[in-house]
């Protein structure tokens, strides 16, 4: 007999990370009817799929109470008990959205193994995009040299706060070019030909955004070393830079850094500066991979850049992956 098609919903299905995630599952093949798609708004939104025009509709109760599999995009904050109808019924949820602290935290290829001890868990938690690429370069790391400290300037770019960033983005620049005073509702200041360094709410010398990447990231490491993030939104439409100091136990120069990142699963090296070969955000655009290089190590001390497209790598790739691995754990299964 062949697989059975699963019965899939996507909450969040109009956002940019939902039709990114949609993209995914149809190139990989996923095994799927065609999704149930539902968005995080009151008003009727369309996709395509198939070269077929399909509603996004709004989510009601009772919606997911059937579904074998339900993906929460960011920015999607349902119910919860329409939650727990979807769990209820043994289907399994994916949290992207962050609305399910307590459910355990998984990145593939980072913490696979953590699903043994969770075997029974019908939710499971992605990590935020930040706190994801910053494992992705920590933990191989921490592996080969143990790392001590970490201090990490974070450059966002707007995509991070969905369409409306994008489209604040870029009607900002559209009026600064015009010679128009630019409006803004999405970032708390001016972020076209600007820095604006102030993601989420500040308290107690860091906002809520990094105090939440540096704990995931102390989850996924298994360990919390002393790190220090301070992150800005960049005038980028897509492509996080990241800047990584890190002080290791064991030293590491720059051929040794390479070799740390060429052997780690989901990593791209791009580190030959006399070339003009380095990580930069427009490399990064549709990639599910981190971009790593000009590495420079002096003793314990290894700095390096990061780029990342925070909705490819962060969101979509990572949701699939962990779906496909809770298939081929007979985990989806109803």
């Amino acid at each position: 007999m062949g697989q059975r098609m699963l019965d899939v919903a996507v909450v969040g299905a109009e956002t940019l990370a939902g039709r990114d995630l949609i993209e995914t599952l149809l190139e990989e093949s996923f095994p799927m009817e065609r999704p149930a798609l539902f968005t995080i708004g009151e008003e009727v939104e369309s996709a395509t799929l198939d070269d077929e025009e399909v509603d996004i509709v709004p989510l009601e109760p009772g919606a997911l109470a059937s579904r074998d599999l339900v993906f929460l995009l960011p920015g999607a904050r349902p119910d919860h008990r329409i939650l727990e109808e979807a769990t209820r019924g043994g289907g399994v949820v994916l949290d992207a959205a962050g609305i399910l602290p307590d459910a355990p935290l998984i990145f593939p290829g980072l913490n696979d193994e953590d699903l043994d001890e969770h075997e029974d868990a019908l939710a499971l938690s992605l990590p935020t995009p930040l706190a994801s690429l910053l494992a992705a370069v920590l933990v191989p790391l921490d592996a080969r040299a143990r790392v001590k400290s970490v201090d990490v300037v974070a450059l966002r770019a707007a995509a991070g706060a969905g369409n409306p960033g994008l489209d604040e983005l870029s009607q900002q620049t559209i009026d600064l070019l015009s010679g128009r005073d630019p409006e803004r509702n999405v970032f708390s200041q001016r972020l076209a030909f600007n820095l604006v360094p102030m993601i989420g709410v500040f308290e107690g010398g860091a906002t809520d955004a990094e105090k939440l990447a540096l704990d995931q990231l102390g989850r996924l490491l298994g360990r919390r070393p002393e790190a220090h993030l301070v992150s800005a939104w960049a005038p980028l439409f897509h492509g996080a830079t990241v800047f990584f100091t890190v002080r290791t136990e064991k030293p590491l120069d720059r051929e040794a850094a390479r070799a740390v990142f060429r052997e780690a699963e989901g990593l791209a090296v791009l580190d030959d500066p006399e070339q003009g070969i380095f990580p930069m955000p427009m490399l990064a655009v549709g990639d599910d991979r981190v971009h790593v290089g000009r590495f420079v190590g002096s003793g314990d001390v290894l700095r390096l850049v990061a780029t990342a497209d925070e909705l490819r790598f962060g969101v979509a790739s990572p949701l699939v992956a962990l779906a496909r691995e809770l298939l081929n754990r007979g985990r989806l299964s109803r």
